[in-house]
């Protein structure tokens, strides 16, 4: 069934309209970007209830299609992070065995070449271009992984259960949520030492960060009704911009186009994307989405967000700062079929409650 979305969109949007790539029956997860290299990868399930299997989807950027190799997982369709260097991906799940593992994706060869042990249960996964490790959060701690080895080399806790992650490369800190703490802890990222702890504004439950080095902001979904806001120059909480009325609402992914002030955050329940000038700390527009996302991000290059839905991979054009809207329902539709990474069927069931799992509710 192809379902559609129904978006409250900007006036700018009226003259060709979101595309919405649509995977054939398929839940689509995790994305990341290679700008430079015009592709963005998803990684999510394939087949209906229960699902056949694990698959790993290349999309072109510039024609928002799918690429005809759609491979399979051999893990179960988790956090990805990207060398922007190499083009190589890395998939943090669990393979057939059981095993915590990270499976690497070679950008050049498009092809998967290892499967390493990781011996950690994956929360986050980032590569950090400074020394060419892998960061992980897993239950408590921040773990420092050499994927060239595939060996562990340090890890540290941070606190109460250890989220999202962004890396300051000018810095060499890395900024990690504790998600049940209710702050971001900095460590250094060359060894994992402690640099401060930032205490954010209660309730909430820090999860995604997204950082924007050239405003040296860093941008953070609070699991509140909010987006919190820290000074990365003085290490300091800056402020919050209410994104929803309702307080019930929550904000669990966040993503920018770095250095125009464009910041992007989804909200639950009934996912919405809310769009923030981060330059003015305002809400400038708001989507209702008639599916349920899971995640997002932008393509630095083009400035366009992809949003990862429920059987769909929404892709939205530049957006900019304006102060009147227009509501319109045209959707450009590609339907396209995600029918590969068959795999064991007692691994399918396991990943079906590991996506289905919402990012406050982890």
């Amino acid at each position: 069934m192809t379902i559609l979305a129904l978006l409250c969109l900007p006036a700018s949007y009226a003259q060709s309209g979101p595309v919405t790539i649509v995977y054939g029956r398929s839940w689509p997860r995790s994305i990341v970007i290679d700008s430079a290299r015009g592709v963005a990868y998803v990684d999510g399930m394939s087949g209906d209830y229960p699902p056949t299997g694990f698959s790993f989807g290349i999309i072109n950027t510039t024609s928002h299609t799918l690429e005809p190799s759609v491979l399979g997982l051999n893990v179960t369709p988790g956090e990805m992070a990207l060398d922007p260097a190499s083009g190589d991906v890395y998939v943090a799940g669990t393979n057939v065995a059981g095993a915590d593992s990270i499976e690497v994706f070679n950008g050049t060869t498009q092809s998967f070449t290892r499967l390493m042990n990781a011996g950690v249960p994956i929360r986050y996964i980032l590569f950090d271009s400074v020394t060419g490790d892998l960061l992980l959060t897993a239950n408590n701690d921040v773990y420092q992984f050499d994927p060239g080895t595939g060996t562990m080399l340090r890890n540290a806790t941070v606190g109460n259960l250890a989220d999202g992650m962004a890396i300051d490369t000018s810095t060499g800190e890395v900024y990690v949520a504790d998600y049940l703490s209710c702050s971001v802890v900095v460590l250094t990222t060359a060894s994992l030492e402690s640099v401060t702890t930032i205490h954010l504004p209660a309730p909430c439950y820090p999860s995604q960060m997204a950082l924007d080095q050239q405003a040296r902001s860093l941008y953070i979904a609070s699991g509140s009704n909010t987006v919190d806001i820290v000074n990365t120059v003085s290490n300091t909480f800056e402020r919050s911009i209410t994104v929803a009325a309702d307080s019930t609402n929550a904000t669990f992914a966040i993503a920018l186009q770095e250095g125009t002030g464009n910041v992007f955050t989804l909200t639950e329940p009934g996912t919405t994307v809310t769009q923030i000038d981060g330059s003015t700390g305002s809400v400038v527009g708001r989507f209702q989405l008639t599916s349920v996302a899971y995640e997002m991000a932008v393509d630095q290059a083009t400035g366009e967000l992809y949003v990862s839905a429920y059987h769909d991979v929404m892709v939205f054009e530049p957006l900019h700062t304006q102060s009147s809207f227009t509501t319109t329902t045209t959707t450009t539709t590609t339907t396209l079929p995600l029918e590969a990474g068959l795999a064991a069927a007692a691994l399918a069931v396991v990943a079906l409650s590991l996506v289905l799992i919402r990012r406050r509710s982890k």
